[in-house]
């Protein structure tokens, strides 16, 4: 359905400073019976980068092309530097932080340097990442076309600050059966984790050796009764987190 509206773009020279053309092929589409798949043949007429999508309302060239995109520490800040070899009717670039790879959000929205949202010339951008997360931030680009179209670019780098103390993340709270402890530690050592009701009584304890950097610990909380209760963490006896947790 819709094979009709395929398209390629067409990059020649793509990555050459100065050089890079963007076109629009429209392929020829045979549907092969006997392997039951499709045909798509365009003529070629140089070495070049290809990319497949659908026909859009002017028949325009994907909108862009990004390419050395890379980031580095700066002091106490991130600093993210991307190229683009060419722009089609960009807006402007969104970018995005996440600090598990999965689910990313917008810390800066970026216009395009492009005049009108167009250039067929390479293009350089850099924005600086005062706040970044201590341990691994991951760090992708959106790009917004001028009508409104988004696009993701595919390509996640990501920059680990190590951190000078323990970090520790428990998660979901209040939770309804598994507890995840999520601890970045200076110094490897013997982790205890008790779970203890309002009275002081051990509902359930995990004694584990945990590694300097980071660790992840699930505490199985679906034969625990409903109520607030006290999560207890040590490393090698010393207290690093006592906190209220709600078992639903």
């Amino acid at each position: 359905a819709g094979i009709a509206n395929l398209r390629i773009t067409q990059v020649h020279g793509a990555g050459v400073l100065g050089v890079d053309v963007a076109e629009v092929i429209t392929p020829t589409l045979t549907w092969d019976v006997l392997s039951n798949y499709w045909l798509v043949n365009f003529q070629v007429d140089s070495f070049s980068s290809f990319y497949f999508h659908s026909v859009n309302s002017n028949n325009l060239p994907l909108s862009l092309n990004i390419y050395n995109f890379n980031g580095v520490k700066e002091g106490s800040s991130n600093v993210i530097n991307w190229t683009t070899a060419n722009e089609y009717n960009n807006d402007y670039f969104n970018l995005q932080s996440s600090y598990d790879g999965q689910t990313f959000f917008t810390i800066a929205k970026i216009r395009s340097k492009a005049i009108n949202g167009n250039s067929s010339t390479s293009l350089s951008y850099t924005y600086k990442d005062e706040n970044p997360n201590l341990g691994i931030t991951y760090y992708r680009l959106q790009q917004v076309g001028l009508n409104g179209s988004l696009t993701v670019n595919n390509k996640v780098i990501n920059i680990f600050r190590e951190p000078t103390k323990n970090l520790i993340s428990i998660y979901p709270n209040p939770v309804s059966s598994i507890l995840n402890c999520d601890l970045y530690l200076i110094n490897k050592g013997t982790v205890t984790i008790s779970i203890l009701d309002i009275s002081g009584k051990l509902i359930k304890q995990l004694v584990v050796e945990a590694n300097n950097g980071n660790n992840t610990f699930y505490i199985d909380l679906n034969d625990v009764a409903s109520g607030t209760y006290q999560l207890q963490i040590k490393q090698n006896g010393r207290s690093i987190i006592n906190q209220k947790i709600s078992k639903q």
